[in-house]
């Protein structure tokens, strides 16, 4: 009897002895990063590209963002449809800077650093360096890490001024709705 539960015991390893671990999940992320190339909250074919990369949430936040995108692109050429030049703005959710890191122009490179849990959840502070003109950049981006089944998925980014990517979205779609409200009137 021993022996099979010892057995037993062995087996229920042995799936789990391969499995990512927070770090290993880190740095696949951020190689990942350097393939895709978005600037700006991601649209819907970018969104796809880095699905299995990201929580639900922060998938549903990038999908509230170009749901905004969308009612202001339709509103302002509502409003502008006879105008012979239409006023040139600069959209609300505009596709630049990196929606990914603390920096606007993004990283040039990475190195994951020891995972630890932090209010029940993994971290895996990322350093970061940005390269520019002969000068180096550097700062810390820490990935907060949730389970998606078995795999490893990003639930937010804090940013070394402490905020974090999910409540910059948030604050963001709300500061937008009275704007939006407006091409609505």
């Amino acid at each position: 009897m021993k022996l099979t539960v010892l057995m037993f015991f062995f087996a229920m390893l042995i799936p789990h002895a391969h499995a990512e671990t927070p770090r290993q999940f880190a740095e696949r992320f951020y190689r990942a990063y350097f393939r895709w190339h978005i600037h700006g909250a991601p649209n819907t074919p970018e969104r796809h590209m880095i699905s299995a990369y990201f929580s639900t949430e922060v998938l549903h936040l990038f999908s509230a963002v170009e749901r905004q995108r969308v009612r202001e692109r339709q509103g302002f050429l509502r409003k502008h449809r006879n105008a012979p030049n239409p006023p040139q703005v600069k959209p609300i959710w505009s596709k630049e800077g990196d929606p990914f890191s603390s920096v606007y122009e993004g990283i040039s490179t990475f190195a994951a650093g020891r995972s630890e849990i932090r209010n029940g959840r993994f971290t895996v502070p990322a350093h970061l360096e940005y390269l520019s003109d002969g000068k180096v950049y550097s700062w810390t981006d820490i990935l907060i890490l949730d389970r998606a089944g078995d795999s490893w998925v990003v639930a937010d980014i804090q940013f070394r001024d402490g905020k974090t990517m999910v409540s910059g979205l948030k604050a963001g779609i709300a500061e937008s709705e009275p704007y939006l409200r407006s091409y609505s009137k």
